[in-house]
């Protein structure tokens, strides 16, 4: 039988910030692939979110398990990013994705 597992669902805000700044943002969560040499050769570079498992159903939205949320909320801070957190039940697709 399936027991209501929760989850943290977290919505940040970056409008305040410059384009520039919000991409800078998105690399250092986010990670990226960078390319040198004309594309010829690819590095992916990892980001903060490389070790906290999460599923970003949206832009600007993700679900976390509880135990992170204070390592992510301390991060978005650093960019005064304007965040919303709320609890959630989790799917079974999202305990697979979570690794729970």
């Amino acid at each position: 039988t399936f027991s209501m597992v929760t989850g943290k669902l977290v919505i940040y805000e970056l409008n305040h910030l410059p384009l520039k700044e919000r991409n800078r943002f998105c690399r250092r969560f986010y990670g990226w692939n960078d390319r040198a040499n004309g594309g010829k050769y690819t590095y992916s570079r990892a980001g903060f979110l490389e070790d906290v498992p999460f599923v970003r159903p949206e832009k600007s939205v993700l679900i976390i398990r509880n135990e992170d949320v204070g390592r992510v909320l301390a991060f978005l801070h650093e960019y005064d990013a304007q965040s919303h957190i709320r609890d959630v039940t989790l799917t079974e697709d999202d305990l697979q994705e979570l690794g729970m």
